[in-house]
This record gives C-alpha cells, structure tokens and sequence, in this order.
C-alpha cells in the first residue's frame, strides 16, 4: 500500500516509484556495456559498431556522447574523438557500502516503500514542516542516482543500528530543515540488512 492508497493528499503518485529504484544500476550496467563498445569500436573496420552504439546513447537522451561515438566511422578522426571521451566514460568505483532499496513501516505514511517514503517526506511539496526538501522537479529517479553517487564516494560512518552516509555534490540539490540552500545528501541504512531507510538533504 503506498502513501497516497492510505488516502494522503500528496500529489505524488508512488506506483511510479516502484520503477525508480532499479533504474540506477540499470544504467550503470548500460554504462559499462556502452564503454565497451566504444573500445570494441576502435578496431572495428566497418563502423557497425559505433553506429549502433550512437544510436543507444541517442536514446538515452546523451546526444554528446552519440555525436562523438557517431564520429567513429570516420577514420582517425573518430576514433580520436572517442578516446578522448573514454576517461569521463570510466566505470565508477564500487560501493563503499552494499545497500539495497526496499520497503517498510514508516510513521509518516505507513507501508510504503523507501523511494515513496522520501518523496512523500522530502520532496518539494510534501507539505510537512520542519524537514529538509529536494529542489523543486527533483524526481524519484534524480533520487535513486544522488544515492547511488553518495554510497560510491560519500562518508559512511556507523551510528548504533544503522548507516548513516553524507556526500556534498558541489551543486545545491534541495534545502535543510531551515530553508537554507544544501548541497549535501545523508542516507540512512539498516545495519543488520543494509536496507536503504531514507535519504534526504542536510
């Protein structure tokens, strides 16, 4: 049952969000698979390789990496342009921490899940008080990919029964409990199952 099944009047609609979570490692999984083809591309004489793999950037919506992987059919020139592209396109390093997404009671909102629970709490118009808030548009997706960011390079220090790890993007991503412009993010984690509990700004 999610927040807005238990009669919530946030606008949210959390059945979206059930598609959210698995998404992040989707797409690193399509990152790995697409650098590949971008090495495979260097040594492949008749340019199907590039071509198909432009075409997979082009619908990820990442037109600069099409454009440059397009450029692989043209001798020298292409593959010059790929290699200079290939460090940005490195695999990320692993987890500091092996969390996973899952659901749960919460105090506010119920049996939900942990993606539907920080959207209903921490999103922009949640309409509670006192708590930290995503920026305005953030999505259940932007969410999933900032937690996937802070486990790879946050802090992860242990308080008790849980997890607790803060990352700083550089770049404001929401405000804290005072309406103050953040960039950073801390995520909660179960100890005993590493279970993502929430994640917000601060």
């Amino acid at each position: 049952m999610t927040a807005r099944a238990l009669g919530d009047p946030n606008p949210y609609v959390g059945v979206h969000s059930l598609l959210q979570a698995p998404l992040a490692s989707a797409d690193a999984a399509m990152d790995g698979l697409q650098l590949a083809l971008d090495v495979i591309g260097i040594f492949d004489p008749t340019g199907l390789v590039d071509l198909v793999n432009a075409g997979m950037y082009a619908a990820r919506g990442k037109p600069e990496d099409a454009f440059l992987t397009g450029l692989g059919v043209v001798p020298i020139v292409g593959d010059v342009a790929k290699v200079a592209k290939l460090p940005r396109l490195a695999l990320a390093p692993a987890r500091k921490i092996d969390a996973h997404w899952g659901a749960g009671m919460y105090r506010h909102g119920g049996l939900t899940t942990t993606i539907e629970h920080i959207m209903y709490r921490h999103g922009w118009n949640s309409g509670f008080a006192n708590v930290s808030r995503f920026s305005p548009g953030t999505s259940a997706r932007d969410i999933v990919s900032y937690v996937e960011e802070a486990l790879r390079y946050g802090d992860v220090l242990q308080k008790g029964d849980a997890y607790e790890v803060e990352y700083d993007f550089g770049e404001v991503i929401g405000v804290d409990v005072r309406g103050r412009p953040t960039s950073r993010i801390k995520v909660i984690i179960r100890a005993r199952d590493k279970v993502i509990r929430t994640a917000y700004p601060f």
